[in-house]
């Protein structure tokens, strides 16, 4: 497996260049968003459906005067929540993907290639923990 990680501002054409020269793309915010469809009991269809979510005013239980986008939640969650709890949650989670798929001998599509031989590309590296996670990975 080899583990290919983009690094730039909003809109700099990280994911663009990651579905151009990587077979699996993984994020950081991937186990953050299943996270928070697991506590909501719902998960967008669609991209334009995530979109709408994000932008979308939510009022969360026992809240009567304040709501929330869906961009808020998530943010919330994973910064005051799960960071707050552990610096290292989201890294170690992504690693944990990362552990799992270069054990996969068996392709997760017909006719494309076995995690374990694929270029994996990392589209939302941001912090340094999650580097140094990343680098001991790779060790």
């Amino acid at each position: 497996m080899k583990v290919k990680v983009y690094i730039g501002v909003i809109g700099s054409g990280k994911s663009f260049m990651a579905e151009k020269e990587t077979d699996i793309q993984l994020a950081f915010a991937d186990a953050l968003r299943e996270d928070v469809w697991d506590i909501l009991g719902w998960r967008p269809k669609t991209q334009e459906e995530y979109e709408e979510f994000k932008e979308q005013k939510w009022k969360l239980p026992g809240d009567r005067l304040y709501y929330f986008t869906g961009r808020n939640i998530l943010e919330r969650y994973g910064t005051d929540i799960r960071r707050k709890e552990d610096p290292d949650y989201w890294a170690k989670k992504l690693v944990d993907k990362l552990i799992l798929f270069n054990s996969m001998d068996t392709p997760l599509y017909p006719g494309k290639l076995p995690p374990n031989k694929c270029t994996i590309g990392i589209t939302d590296c941001r912090f340094e923990n999650e580097i140094v996670h990343l680098i001991k990975f790779s060790d």
